[in-house]
Order: C-alpha cells, then sequence, then structure tokens
C-alpha cells in the first residue's frame, strides 16, 4: 500500500543480496529483479506508487531490472537461437550470459504494467526477452543506468 525499495534481508533482519542456495537457477548471480512476471494474463497496477531498488542493493547488485518479463534475465539456448551469435555462447552449450541461468524461460504474454514509477535501478527499469503482448502504460521510469525499458 506504499512505495518499495528493494532491498532483500536475510533471517536476521541484515542484508542479504543472495538468494537461498536451492533457489531456482536464473537467481545464480542474486536476485536479478525486485518483481518478476512470467506468466499470462497478469495486470500489475502501481496505483500511482513507486518501486525501485534500494541504494544499498545498486551497489551490491549491477545487473538488476525493478520489473523483469520473464523468469530469468538472459535467454536460454534453444533450437532457435544456435545459429544466431547474440544469443548463444560460442560452443553453444549453455545460455546466454555470465553464467549457467537454466534450460526454461517462462514470460509474460497478455499482461499490463501501469499506473506508477518505476525508480532507482544499475541497469533496467523494466526488462524482458520473448515477451508477448505486453502494455506498458501510464508509467514513470527513472534513475536507471543502462536502459529504461528493453523488451
Amino acid at each position: 500500500t506504499g512505495d518499495i525499495s528493494f532491498e532483500p534481508t536475510g533471517a536476521v533482519g541484515a542484508p542479504d543480496f543472495l538468494p537461498p542456495l536451492d533457489a531456482p537457477k536464473a537467481f545464480v548471480l542474486g536476485f536479478f529483479a525486485a518483481i518478476a512476471i512470467e506468466s499470462a494474463r497478469v495486470i500489475f497496477d502501481l496505483n500511482g506508487h513507486r518501486i525501485e531498488q534500494s541504494q544499498a542493493h545498486r551497489l551490491q547488485m549491477r545487473f538488476f531490472s525493478v520489473i523483469e518479463l520473464a523468469s530469468s534475465p538472459f535467454r536460454p539456448i534453444n533450437a532457435s537461437a544456435v545459429g544466431d551469435a547474440a544469443f548463444t555462447s560460442p560452443d553453444h552449450t549453455r545460455s546466454q550470459g555470465p553464467a549457467d541461468f537454466g534450460k526454461d524461460l517462462s514470460t509474460a504474454a497478455y499482461c499490463i504494467v501501469r499506473n506508477g514509477t518505476i525508480g532507482r535501478s544499475s541497469h533496467f527499469g523494466i526488462h524482458g526477452n520473448d515477451v508477448y503482448r505486453v502494455l506498458l502504460e501510464d508509467l514513470e521510469v527513472t534513475q536507471w543506468e543502462a536502459t529504461g525499458i528493453s523488451v
């Protein structure tokens, strides 16, 4: 019911920027997003509020999206991407990116993100790979370091 400054904390309430060891592979390098929309027919209404990465988390996690429109920040290797150097490693055996983010990618489809402010982020305000029919409306995207919106 208010603004959010995303800063994950551990069991004792201290900042804990790494997820549990049993978290999905997409989190291998840490919390890559405050919100991950990885299914169809989601309406995410900020109701005029702001969501952002905390200053402390921004200094620790340099690849981050306030809203990620998929289950991982990188596309896994698949048959359609094998011939595309932009999406595969030179040996074509692992997913895109600096680590193994897993084999599967669930993406947003028929979704709406609206009515608020996407604030501070060390990388993206909103990011998604292979999204389908996503509407972004009545949003202010500010204080990003790489790109405000990349879909």
